[in-house]
């Protein structure tokens, strides 16, 4: 995000924006689909380097990456919507998160792992495609009018 946020700052035309921001997305999907592989593959040894409490959670493993991994996805998408301006509509992401935390609830088991782990990755889910609404949205309205705009400009 050190990296990125700045030149989606910088950046002053769309296409290069929407250039930089698929490269961003690109490299963090490959790089993260790669982890994810690793850990459908290689679940006991990368329990393993975390030590012997850790060696039965071999079917978690894959949720705890898929957590991590949507969580990420929020962050790159969030960085553009932020460095660009594109806030729209944000209460709309608390309410969604909490509703959905509260349909969880009720068909979940704490209990285990599992349960916190699915718990966690369905809770980034709202942010995300609020995120994603809002840069769509400013992408979409910087095309109509042809230069890059902000969330004030309506």
């Amino acid at each position: 995000t050190s990296i990125v946020v700045p030149t989606f700052s910088r950046c002053v035309t769309l296409p290069r924006l929407v250039r930089l921001f698929s490269l961003a997305l690109a490299a963090y999907a490959i790089f993260t689909g790669t982890c994810f592989a690793c850990s459908l593959l290689f679940p006991r040894e990368i329990l393993w380097v975390l030590g012997a409490k850790y060696a039965g959670l071999t079917h978690e493993l894959p949720w705890l990456f898929a957590g991590s991994i949507v969580s990420g996805f929020v962050s790159v998408v969030s960085s553009l919507a932020c460095a660009r301006g594109w806030i729209w509509h944000a209460w709309i992401t608390p309410v969604l998160t909490i509703t959905l935390q509260v349909a969880l609830v009720k068909f979940l088991d704490f209990s285990q792992v599992r349960g916190v782990l699915i718990f966690g990755f369905f809770s980034s889910i709202p942010t995300l495609l609020c995120m994603t609404y809002m840069v769509i949205r400013g992408m979409v309205k910087s095309r109509r009018i042809g230069r890059l705009v902000t969330c004030m400009e309506e």
